[in-house]
């Protein structure tokens, strides 16, 4: 009986654990601390700015992957996982300097990030294709999605998609 007590309490402490810690992940750019903020009673999610609320999300999650140290500014790479099938996570980059938040791209995606670089301070992030019903779709285009990558490059606020072939790197 003592050993079950035992179990049961080394159980709840761990789960006490897991549940205090979900959702308060954290990053540093050069201009300032990130952190998930998560609501205990529903799927509401935050991500503060030095203490500010930058952006929302209500979801199963949403978490920094990374920052990346541009020139004169950082780029926080951000993914919000929705927990459903048609679009199970999105990415979004926020563009930070001195002066806060510069910009925050549109969200952009279904998978997470494959590849996340920097080249001459333009964001490049390479994800593969997702298809939330693959039966839907002809073996022809399968083939062909799983041959190629989405390339996604952040450049001076704004968003451009290209598909390349997976054995060419992208620039």
């Amino acid at each position: 009986m003592t050993s079950l007590r035992l179990t049961l309490l080394i159980g709840i402490s761990l789960f006490i654990l897991f549940v205090s810690a979900y959702g308060q992940e954290e990053a540093v750019s050069r201009f300032g601390k990130l952190k998930v903020k998560t609501a205990e009673t529903d799927h509401k999610h935050k991500l503060l700015f030095k203490g500010k609320q930058i952006l929302e999300y209500d979801g199963e999650s949403l978490e920094v992957k990374e920052a990346l140290k541009g020139n004169d500014r950082d780029f926080v790479i951000v993914v919000e996982n929705s927990g459903g099938i048609a679009c199970p996570s999105q990415v979004v980059i926020v563009e930070l300097n001195k002066a806060g938040v510069v910009k925050t791209s549109e969200e952009f995606g279904c998978l997470p990030p494959e590849k996340t670089r920097l080249v001459n301070d333009k964001v490049v992030i390479e994800i593969n294709p997702y298809f939330p019903h693959p039966e839907l779709v002809t073996k022809r285009e399968l083939r062909r999605a799983e041959r190629t990558i989405e390339v996604f490059t952040w450049d001076q606020g704004r968003l451009s998609k290209k598909i390349v072939p997976r054995d060419q790197p992208s620039k």
